[in-house]
């Protein structure tokens, strides 16, 4: 029987990450913050930010295996009227950490989806001159790292196997470079809601893509808890380290905390909550 563990961790990842063991890690997939969005977590500058995260992805070349991959989601973005490029800041902060660059998938959101980057364009319709043109943003980038060279399997065991992705049809559309996908709207009205959830997609097909069943996959910004559903969905364990406790009731609803799947006889899932000081 194989045993799954699901084990989300309240804390800082720069902090939480010293206590996971050396090269456990089978997958990293995750969207690190903007700077400027995680509640109580402020910095005096962009640079601090950034300052952070290399802290952050030092300790996760230090966790992740050998030959196997990090995937980061990010964005560019626009602050007090300041566009910063953040996905190539931290592809060069994953470069000084050790990894080696693989792939960049594009993330495109239909161009129907029109909310914050989506409506740039706005003033350029009223105003159709040079320099008053501003595309909307509907891009995001999923940037693909590994440590070392990745290997794909020489020995088709039972765990290659069982990770064989037989429904070939529900691969074809992210067979290119460019996924589109919706994103997802919480409700304005819930004060609880993420300010940036990403879609299951995303999860999903990266870590189908770069992980076996049985797997351990880590997000350390768990955020409302997509990752770890996705791992559940594909017979992967996940380790989950969110900074905000608010979170706490909606990752345990999205993921059936603690609830067993009646359907399955050969898994056992176990589940670990941890509150880091």
């Amino acid at each position: 029987m194989q045993t799954l563990t699901y084990k989300l961790i309240f804390g800082d990842s720069e902090f939480v990450l010293d206590d996971i063991e050396k090269e456990s890690i089978d997958l990293i997939v995750t969207s690190p913050p903007y700077f400027d969005m995680r509640g109580h977590v402020k910095y005096d500058t962009y640079n601090d930010y950034l300052h952070k995260m290399q802290g952050i992805f030092n300790k996760l070349y230090k966790v992740l295996k050998p030959h196997r991959v990090a995937v980061i989601n990010s964005s560019t973005y626009i602050k007090d009227s300041k566009r910063y490029g953040l996905p190539f800041d931290l592809y060069q902060l994953m470069l000084n950490a050790g990894f080696k660059f693989l792939d960049v998938i594009l993330w495109i959101k239909p161009s129907g989806i029109l909310g914050g980057g989506g409506r740039r364009c706005g003033n350029f319709v009223k105003r159709p001159y040079p320099f008053y043109y501003k595309p909307n943003m509907l891009e995001e980038y999923i940037m693909v790292f590994s440590k070392y060279n990745i290997q794909p399997p020489r020995v088709f065991n039972e765990k290659v196997e069982r990770s064989k992705i037989v429904d070939f049809d529900s691969i074809k559309p992210y067979l290119s470079n460019v996924w589109e996908i919706h994103p997802v709207v919480e409700p304005s009205h819930n004060p609880n809601a993420h300010p940036a959830m990403f879609p299951i997609e995303i999860p999903y097909n990266i870590i189908r893509l770069y992980s076996y069943w049985g797997d351990t996959v880590l997000d350390p910004f768990l955020g409302s808890g997509t990752t770890m559903l996705a791992c559940k969905q594909l017979d992967r364990g996940c380790i989950g380290i969110e900074l905000e406790e608010k979170y706490e009731d909606m990752i345990k609803s999205k993921v059936h905390w603690g609830v067993p799947c009646s359907f399955r006889d050969d898994i056992e899932y176990q589940y670990e909550l941890v509150r880091y000081e």
